[in-house]
């Protein structure tokens, strides 16, 4: 499913993204080292590299499960913001089972960190948001990969943005 613009790009499940119900909730989960923002990413059954996510269990709210699955997956607790910072497609399976979800994205400040914790085989590991972006892309129809890559880099500009605006704000005073 395209969109009317002929510039536009494709975004694979554009009007599942808007119509569907939330199949999956994702942690993007972040720190701050030496003044860099890192990113955890998970190993998959597979062995790609993606988001801590999962599915809602009955009578939990989006958000504590987003919490859940950043604490199972990759031994990561923190602050998450209440709101979903992004919505995004994700493929569940491949070939004939494959199938498209709707994914809502959490962001979590860790405050803690216990890979010890994180599910068998999940491999957790801190990584920057380029290193984040190439590792994404990899065993990924490529526009499936930039709808991951997307959320990231939104949570990569929500992050940063009052930084910028703070070194904005710096330099009109000089």
């Amino acid at each position: 499913v395209g969109t009317s613009t002929p510039n536009a790009p494709f975004r694979p499940g554009a009007m599942l993204l808007k119509t569907a119900k939330i199949h999956r909730v994702a942690a993007i989960c972040y720190r701050v080292r030496n003044g860099r923002i890192e990113f955890c990413l998970v190993r998959t059954g597979s062995g790609a590299w993606t988001l801590p996510k999962g599915r809602v269990p009955a009578g939990t709210s989006r958000v504590r499960a987003a919490a859940i699955e950043a604490r199972e997956e990759a031994g990561v607790r923190g602050s998450l913001e209440p709101a979903p910072l992004a919505r995004y497609i994700h493929q569940k399976g491949k070939g004939r089972r494959a199938r498209l979800q709707r994914v809502e994205a959490y962001l979590l400040r860790a405050d803690g960190f216990r890979p010890e914790k994180a599910e068998k085989g999940r491999s957790p590991r801190w990584v920057s948001r380029e290193e984040a972006h190439r590792l994404l892309g990899k065993g990924r129809p490529a526009a499936l990969a930039d709808e991951v890559r997307r959320v990231l880099a939104v949570a990569d500009m929500t992050l940063t943005a009052p930084l910028f605006v703070r070194s904005a704000a710096a330099l009109q005073v000089a």
